[in-house]
């Protein structure tokens, strides 16, 4: 038992962290592809435009000496990375 799982516990045991021999080997398969240095080197310019656009909103925050909802402003730049990293999509949560 690992972590507290089952041996029988088939979705824990599916996951990739989790996944033994063949269940891993088919899991890598699947998701190597989209590791690539390439699909990462877009990833990181989206994500530096992504925290760009944070410290902005950021500086703004400060300057006015408003609080900032942290949960808030987190989640708007996880759903900008994911929509334009993901669906290539500018969703401007920031604005």
């Amino acid at each position: 038992m690992m972590f507290g799982f089952s041996e029988t516990d088939d979705i824990w045991n599916k996951m990739m962290v989790f996944a033994r021999e063949d269940d891993w080997k088919l899991s890598r398969r699947m998701f190597s592809p989209q590791f690539t240095s390439a699909k990462l080197k877009t990833t990181l310019k989206i994500m530096r435009k992504g925290t760009a656009d944070l410290v902005e909103l950021l500086t703004r925050y400060s300057a006015s000496g408003e609080y900032v909802n942290t949960k808030e402003v987190c989640g708007k730049l996880s759903m900008d990375v994911i929509a334009a990293s993901s669906l290539g999509i500018d969703v401007g949560s920031f604005k």
